[in-house]
């Protein structure tokens, strides 16, 4: 048998989380939250401005800011898982992504490069017309998103309840896009009533599918509960935000 055939039998090799991952993790983080981070409220106030929406105007730039790090580390996550990913697909090596939370960190990692372009996006003003391509950019990253779900659907077959989770995850972000057109004139509370008990099936699926695996004894690496972490972890930030607003 040649060396090739044997090396193509052999399995992939473990993911084991290092220094290296560790100092790729911070590397990403910073890098969104610089990216992200709203700029300081410096604008200019006529001086028949009330003084409540001065303080209303800073106290929403201070809590987008508090988001913003906590959400860091989470979207440094899917960053780096990410780079990950393509790192091994450069070098030809298997293993990642093969898990489902190895596919969550992915999902996340495009989603987070899309926010990122659109923050850079808006700080354009005026947008010059040589920059709309960037726009178009922005929609094919967050189709990549969605695209990736679909592959992570397809290429999930065992448990089979993670391929169901996957399954509902791009039915509700297709029915997240669905409901926000068709809801836009019931206003701005229902809208996000109903786009919120679309979203929250996902983290809540997950949930029930990690349940089951815990009790079924599934075996994973850390990399797959990071990325089955991040997604609960979203969910809980943003309520938190709204609840507080």
């Amino acid at each position: 048998m040649s060396q090739a055939a044997t090396n193509s039998e052999r399995p992939p090799p473990a993911n084991r989380l290092t220094i290296a991952h560790l100092l790729l993790w911070t590397a990403t983080t910073a890098l969104v939250i610089g990216a992200i981070m709203p700029d300081p409220f410096n604008a200019h106030f006529d001086a028949d401005t009330p003084a409540r929406v001065r303080s209303d105007l800073t106290r929403q730039q201070q809590k987008w800011r508090i988001v913003t790090v906590v959400t860091g580390p989470v979207l440094g996550a899917g960053l780096a898982g990410l780079a990950i990913a393509a790192w091994r697909y450069c070098r030809r090596q298997p293993g990642f992504p093969t898990q489902p939370g190895h596919w969550n960190l992915m999902i996340i990692g495009t989603s987070t490069l899309a926010i990122m372009e659109l923050h850079l996006f808006n700080r354009l003003e005026p947008v010059p017309a040589t920059h709309m391509p960037l726009l178009h950019i922005i929609w094919a990253t967050f189709f990549l998103s969605l695209f990736l779900v679909v592959v992570a659907y397809v290429h999930t077959q065992e448990p089979l309840h993670w391929k169901r989770v996957f399954g509902i995850a791009a039915t509700s972000i297709g029915l997240f896009f669905m409901g926000g057109c068709c809801a836009f004139p019931l206003g701005p509370r229902p809208i996000l009533l109903i786009l919120s008990a679309i979203l929250y099936a996902i983290p809540i699926s997950m949930a029930v599918a990690t349940a089951i695996d815990i009790r079924t004894g599934h075996r994973y690496d850390v990399f797959h509960w990071v990325g089955i972490i991040a997604v609960p972890a979203l969910a809980v930030i943003i309520t938190g935000f709204e609840l507080l607003r």
